[in-house]
């Protein structure tokens, strides 16, 4: 039986991700943006479009990053910078805009283009789909390619001190 070729977006945002999906229906879910019923191929949308595999992402990215930290010497304050400073809204937007992934995006008919938080959501839900596809691991391999995973540079930023006062 032949094989059949992926779908253009597929393959454009597996490039960009550095992630091959076993399971291609699990990418073109993440990129359909919530509040669609059809997608651009005329395809029914699960309820919520990619809500439940960004409400995975964002549990695995959680994870995945307190894993790492549990393996360091590092504090719990740190690992709440770590959390607040990689899991943000605001740094998955940039992420998601800097690698173009806005352009990938299945959004609502009377919307033109993707959003800020339609953009935050869809990275949450790519890694939600590849913990789906591999696991773990898979979603590590691509946190370190996407710059999601903690780096030196973010351990040496100035970790907020924590000020215990005794009643």
């Amino acid at each position: 039986m032949p094989l059949t070729p992926k779908h253009p977006t597929i393959e454009a945002v597996e490039i960009i991700i550095q992630y091959s999906f076993n399971h291609t229906a699990l990418l073109w879910e993440a990129l359909q943006c919530t509040g669609i019923a059809f997608d651009s191929e005329l395809r029914p949308v699960p309820p919520g479009g990619n809500k439940r595999l960004a409400i995975i992402g964002d549990a695995v990215l959680r994870l995945a990053l307190a894993e790492d930290w549990y393996k360091s010497p590092d504090t719990t304050a740190a690992f709440s910078h770590q959390m607040q400073t990689l899991g943000s809204n605001v740094n998955l937007q940039r992420i998601g805009l800097e690698l173009g992934l806005e352009r990938f995006i299945n959004t609502p008919g009377s919307v033109s283009a993707a959003t800020m938080r339609s953009v935050a959501d869809t990275v949450k839900a790519i890694l939600g789909a590849i913990y789906m596809d591999s696991g773990l691991v898979g979603v590590k391999d691509v946190m370190d390619a996407l710059g999601l995973a903690p780096s030196e540079r973010l351990k040496e930023m100035e970790v907020p001190e924590v000020i215990v006062i005794d009643d």
